[in-house]
C-alpha cells in the first residue's frame, strides 16, 4: 500500500489536461498580484525615508547622546557604543538574544511597579536572618533595624514572642542557605563526570572527533561552574575542590550525633507518606534548625548529611528545594557496615578470649573497660553502638550487668577450655577429623556439643576455638552452628 505522500502524487498525475491549464492561469494571475503588492510596499517605504507630503508630523526635541544612552538597556547601550566606534558593526543573533534577556527583568520590574514598605522590610529582615544562619533574637533584630516588628510581616517568618526568637521558614532556609551551594555542587559533580568521560575518550585514538567534542563540552562546563560560583547568594568564598568527592570530616561530636539522630528520625517518620522527604520540611523542626549551628566549618546541612551518611542518603533537587531519601539497608553503605560489624565482633571475641585465658577467674569485661583496650579502641565505636552490636550475636556473646554497669562475656562454647587434661601445645594438637573426634572429650570437656555434622577445633596460629563441618572441612564458623530443622 503506498504512503500518504505517494498517494498524493498518484492523484495529481491522473488530473485532466484542462485542469492543468486552468491551474497554470491561476498561478500567473496570482504572481502578477504579488508583484503589484511588493511594488506598493516599496513605494511606501521610500516615502517614509524621504519628505512625505500631507500633514506635517510634530518633531521630537533633540536628545543628547548621554541622555539617550541612559534610556538604553545595558545590552543595547553596548551595541550602540560599538556602533559609534565602528559604523560597519553588525549585531549578531546571539547579541540580540542576550539584549532581550537583559531587558526582560527590567520590563518586569517596571510592570510590577514600586514595592511596598512591607516588602522592603521583609527583604531587610531576611538579609539579617540569612547572615545569622537563619535564626536570631527578635529583640536584637529590632534593635539592628531600629524599629518594632509590624504585624503585617509576622506571617512571613517563624516568630516566638515568648522565646524572643525569629527564624526563616523551612522553605526560605532551604532556598537561601542550602540550595545555592547544592546547585553549585551538582554542576561541579557533572564537571567531574564529564572529565572522566574525556579521559576515557582520550585513550580511544580511533574516535578523535568525539574526544575533541567532549573536550569542548568540558571547557563549556567549566565556564558553567565558574558562573554558578560567582552568582552564589550565600556569600561564602569558594575554595577549589571544596565540594569535591574526597572531602573528609573529623569524628562526630556529641552535638553532631544528636543532630544526626533528629534528622534521621524526621526522615524515617516522613518517609511513611513519601519516599522522598523535602529538606524544607526538615528545617521546620526547631531541633534541626538550631542544630545547624554545630556543623563544622560552616557546612550546609545537605553536605554534612551526604558526608556522614555517604551512600545511605540520596539527594535530588528541582533548583529550590532538596529531596532526601534514606535507604541504609539497600545501598553500598550496608555492605561496608556489615564488613565493619564483622571486624568489630572478631576484635571483641579475640580480646575477651585473651582476657579469659590470662584471668580465668574473671567474669568478662565491662563495656567501659572493653572500649579502652587497643584492639577495640582503634575501631572508634561508641559504647552504646558496641553494646547494640554484640547483643545481636547471642551465639558469641552474653550481655549482663556487673558492679561497673553493662558488661559482656563469651558465650559457652566460644571460650577456652576450663579444665584441659593437658597443656594445649600447638605441635601436639590433632591434625585430622578422626584425631579431633578422639580428642574432643579431653580438649573440650564440659562444653556443649555442637550440632550433628560439626566438630569443635582449635586454631594453631591464634589458639581460638572454632567449628568445622565434618563433611566439608573448608566450611568453618566462629559461633555455634544451628541444628538443621527436621522435616515433618
Amino acid at each position: 500500500m503506498p504512503r500518504v505522500a505517494a498517494s498524493g502524487a498518484i492523484t495529481a498525475a491522473r488530473a485532466s489536461p484542462k485542469k492543468k491549464i486552468k491551474d497554470s492561469k491561476l498561478k500567473d494571475k496570482k504572481g502578477k498580484k504579488e508583484k503589484k503588492d511588493q511594488k506598493e510596499k516599496k513605494d511606501k517605504k521610500e516615502k517614509r525615508g524621504g519628505i512625505e507630503t500631507g500633514s506635517a508630523q510634530p518633531q521630537a526635541p533633540p536628545v543628547s547622546a548621554a541622555a539617550f544612552s541612559q534610556q538604553l538597556t545595558p545590552g543595547v547601550a553596548a551595541v550602540a557604543a560599538e556602533f559609534q566606534r565602528d559604523p560597519d558593526f553588525n549585531i549578531s543573533d546571539e547579541d540580540q538574544e542576550s539584549s532581550a534577556e537583559e531587558a526582560v527583568p527590567e520590563q518586569a520590574a517596571e510592570a510590577e511597579g514600586p514595592r511596598s514598605a512591607e516588602d522592603l522590610m521583609r527583604d531587610e529582615i531576611t538579609q539579617v536572618l540569612v547572615a545569622s544562619g537563619g535564626e536570631c533574637r527578635l529583640s536584637s533584630l529590632e534593635t539592628q533595624l531600629g524599629l518594632s516588628m509590624p504585624p503585617e510581616v509576622h506571617d512571613s517568618f517563624i516568630i516566638d514572642m515568648e522565646g524572643d526568637a525569629i527564624a526563616l521558614t523551612g522553605k526560605q532556609m532551604c532556598k537561601l542557605l542550602e540550595a545555592p551551594s547544592f546547585n553549585v555542587a551538582a554542576i561541579e559533580e557533572s564537571f567531574f563526570d564529564l572529565g572522566e568521560e574525556v579521559l576515557r575518550a582520550g585513550l580511544d585514538f580511533g574516535a578523535e572527533d568525539r574526544f575533541r567534542e567532549l573536550f569542548d563540552d568540558l571547557l563549556a562546563k567549566r565556564e558553567e561552574v565558574r558562573a554558578a560560583v560567582l552568582r552564589r547568594a550565600d556569600g561564602i568564598l569558594y575554595a577549589p575542590g571544596a565540594l569535591g568527592r574526597n572531602r573528609q570530616l573529623p569524628p562526630m561530636l556529641r552535638e553532631e550525633e544528636e543532630l544526626l539522630n533528629w534528622v534521621l528520625r524526621a526522615v524515617k517518620a516522613q518517609s511513611r507518606r513519601s519516599p522522598w522527604v523535602p529538606m524544607s520540611s526538615l528545617l521546620e523542626d526547631i531541633n534541626i534548625r538550631r542544630g545547624r549551628a554545630v556543623l563544622p566549618d560552616g557546612l550546609p546541612l545537605w553536605e554534612w548529611l551526604s558526608l556522614r551518611c555517604k551512600e545511605d542518603m540520596s539527594m535530588v533537587t528541582d533548583g529550590s528545594d532538596l529531596l532526601l531519601q534514606y535507604l541504609p539497608d539497600s545501598s553500598a553503605g550496608a555492605v561496608e557496615g556489615e564488613a565493619r560489624r564483622s571486624k568489630l565482633a572478631e576484635a571483641v571475641r579475640d580480646t575477651l578470649f585473651k582476657y579469659a585465658t590470662e584471668f580465668p577467674t574473671a567474669n568478662g569485661l565491662s563495656f567501659a573497660d572493653l572500649e579502652q583496650l587497643p584492639a577495640v579502641a582503634r575501631l572508634k565505636v561508641q559504647p552504646r553502638a558496641l553494646q547494640r552490636l554484640l547483643s545481636t550475636l547471642p551465639q558469641m556473646f552474653q550481655i549482663y550487668e556487673n558492679s561497673l554497669g553493662p558488661a559482656v562475656r563469651l558465650a559457652p562454647g566460644t571460650g577456652p577450655a576450663q579444665q584441659p587434661a593437658r597443656a594445649l601445645i600447638p605441635g601436639e594438637l590433632p591434625t585430622t577429623m578422626e584425631e579431633w573426634e578422639l580428642e574432643k572429650d579431653v580438649l573440650f570437656r564440659g562444653m556443649p556439643s555442637p550440632p550433628e555434622g560439626w566438630i569443635r577445633v582449635i586454631s594453631k596460629s591464634t589458639g581460638c576455638i572454632y567449628f568445622a563441618n565434618r563433611h566439608n572441612p573448608r566450611e568453618t564458623r566462629v559461633d555455634m552452628p544451628k541444628a538443621p530443622a527436621h522435616k515433618a
